[in-house]
């Protein structure tokens, strides 16, 4: 299975193009992040990139990490829509979040309307509570909703509408 244009206009919108490297807007440091979120070890400050190395980086991580994991954790048919939330929210919370997941073992359960719930646990990021407005990371609950949205069978363009709407 693979991530659908639906999919990857989500992940293209949440994690928005950037061409110079940055700090983690959670950490306000590591780990250093460039393109479509791409992390690493060869990511510094001061580092550029063109389009087309970004979209690269991203198809490779989507095609080799993300993907291969997501359906090695998964035991059931999985309909679409929940493959790609589920890709979209392993990019953000990692692989290993992902496979020792409530959410993904609800999933392989066949517990779909309780593991769609679990997307709204994932709530914080680099140790904050992304529910406080405060602490600048209200972009993560966004993001959940659209991923909730997206598991639960609306298409891309609608989910990236109700990550607009939970502003």
């Amino acid at each position: 299975m693979r991530t659908s244009a639906d999919g990857i206009a989500m992940l293209h919108h949440v994690e928005q193009l950037r061409l110079k490297a940055y700090p983690d807007p959670a950490t306000g440091g590591a780990p250093w992040t460039i393109g479509y979120g791409h992390t690493g070890p060869e990511v510094y400050p001061g580092l550029v990139w063109t389009p087309e190395q970004a979209e690269a980086a991203f198809e490779r991580r989507l095609r080799e990490e993300f993907e291969p994991a997501v359906m090695r954790a998964l035991t059931v048919e999985t309909a679409q829509c929940e493959f790609d939330a589920m890709v979209c929210w392993a990019y953000n919370v990692g692989v290993g979040n992902m496979k020792s997941s409530t959410l993904m073992r609800l999933h392989n359960a066949g517990r779909r309307d309780e593991a769609a719930e679990q997307f709204r646990v994932w709530k914080r990021a680099g140790g904050k509570d992304c529910t406080i407005r405060s602490n600048n990371c209200y972009g993560i609950i966004r993001r959940r909703e659209m991923e909730r949205a997206r598991y639960l069978g609306v298409t891309g363009a609608e989910a990236i509408a109700i990550y607009e709407a939970t502003k």
